[in-house]
């Protein structure tokens, strides 16, 4: 009887002093939207594109999701590791139209390349939004693509041309006829110095848009270079 006894206090006690190991050190988190290939990023860093699943640990804090898709309304809301749901899924919201300008005013300069100890000169001024509106006739059927695209852009505004330059040709190595990666390809080939490539790209990107929002900066361009 003293044997029994002491083998369920001891029981006890472990149970008391010793961790749960059954309770899992992480969760796994669905996320998905509608429509998917949006661009998902947890604590500001990008971890992927929808649908995904994440890896969330045990714990008791909380941490920001966003997801991001050109054309799209940006959406976010706080995760907390204590409560990790199985499945967030969500339909992202279109931007509305912008309001029609009474002239379209595009600046068709092309900064030349940088000299060396030169101040870097901006990239050309960007109609972004209403390229990335233009742009929802493909990215809705190659939401990689699309995702791909989305991430050139905010590279070029920031002036990594390099970068930006990478997600431009994914791009175009998942669907060739994306227009508006032609024009990211375009312009990031003119800034870097590789005048024929730029050429190229711009060309293609006239021959799918030809009235498109960089159509004029695209003409431009073409002319400034067939004088040469």
């Amino acid at each position: 009887m003293g044997a029994v006894i002491a083998a369920a206090v001891l029981f006890f006690v472990g149970r008391a002093v010793m961790p749960d190991l059954s309770e899992p050190r992480s969760r796994k988190l669905q996320v998905v939207s509608s429509p998917p290939g949006a661009e998902v990023r947890w604590d500001g860093q990008h971890v992927g594109m929808t649908p995904t699943v994440l890896d969330v640990a045990s714990g008791e804090d909380s941490h920001k999701l966003e997801l991001r898709f050109v054309g799209y309304q940006p959406w976010a809301t706080t995760v907390s590791q204590a409560a990790v749901p199985e499945r967030v899924q969500v339909s992202l919201e279109r931007l509305p139209p912008p309001p029609p300008p009474p002239e379209p005013v595009v600046d068709a300069r092309v900064p030349e390349p940088r000299q060396a100890g030169s101040r870097r000169q901006g990239v050309p001024r960007l109609n972004a939004q209403s390229e990335s509106r233009e742009a929802l006739d493909w990215i809705e059927n190659a939401p990689s693509a699309g995702a791909e695209y989305t991430l050139g852009v905010e590279l070029l505004v920031a002036g990594k041309d390099v970068q930006a330059g990478q997600k431009f040709g994914t791009c175009l190595r998942l669907l060739e006829a994306a227009a508006e990666c032609h024009l990211g390809m375009g312009r990031v080939s003119a800034r870097t110095a590789r005048a024929g490539v730029a050429v190229e790209h711009y060309r293609r990107y006239l021959q799918l848009r030809p009235r498109g929002a960089g159509a004029a900066e695209a003409r431009q361009y073409l002319k400034s270079r067939s004088g040469r």
